[in-house]
């Protein structure tokens, strides 16, 4: 995962809150894997707000920091093993681009309907993951050789990977120059669980949340051609 230049729990924190409180799945029990959970403030603050729900919450970070349940350590070595489906929330609100997490639980089975949060920052140096890049038809030279155009419009970039695996409609909330985007994507029985070299899926659809101002866009997944 890319490391975002500043760290803080609370950057945009009332955007974060709104976006799950707007977005929570049906039904008086939730469910929530938080997969970079910090001190818990963010669903403690969903929690308060959220009357008449019942909200649990399994956490998981690096440092022994978040109360109640919770499992400490990368969270890339408890994913591969657990049980995805006994969740009805999954939460990457990670310090810059969790790839790497989403990938995985993307090709992993899920409980149907199930809702996951994802914070995308872009580094200060505008670097994205390779992987990430590759996914979308780069090569490792071009990504070598074109650094600057490569991890131009990130957001973008990021439609168009949800879209290779069937992503069909997204939540977004951005900062004005899309450097932090804050999404939520919910996930049908259908969605697709091959790599995304294998398999691509016609279109996604997503709602900005800018400055205030909502807009509906579609962004069709393609594999760039790039001569360098």
């Amino acid at each position: 995962m890319s490391k975002a230049a500043t760290k803080t729990d609370n950057s945009y924190f009332d955007a974060k809150v709104r976006l799950r409180l707007d977005n929570l799945p049906a039904g008086p029990e939730i469910s929530v894997l938080d997969c970079f959970a910090g001190h818990g403030l963010l669903w403690r603050a969903v929690r308060r707000r959220a009357v008449g729900r019942k909200i649990s919450v399994l956490s998981i970070d690096e440092k022994p920091q978040a109360t109640g349940l919770h499992l400490v350590g990368d969270n890339m070595k408890f994913l591969p093993t657990m049980d995805l489906t006994g969740f009805n929330v999954i939460d990457l609100d990670a310090y810059g681009i969790p790839i790497k997490q989403l990938r995985l639980i993307l090709s992993r089975p899920l409980r149907t309907g199930v809702t996951i949060f994802v914070t995308f920052i872009q580094s200060m140096f505008g670097v994205l993951p390779s992987r990430f890049l590759e996914d979308l038809g780069y090569t490792r030279r071009m990504i070598r050789r074109a650094p600057m155009l490569v991890n131009r419009n990130c957001q973008d970039k990021l439609l168009q990977w949800l879209a290779l695996y069937g992503i069909q409609s997204v939540e977004i909330y951005s900062t004005a120059d899309k450097k932090k985007t804050y999404l939520c994507m919910k996930i049908n029985k259908d969605h697709d669980q091959n790599p995304p070299d294998q398999k691509a899926k016609p279109c996604v659809i997503a709602c900005y949340i800018t400055q205030g101002k909502r807009q509906t866009i579609k962004t069709r997944p393609k594999r760039k051609k790039v001569t360098t």
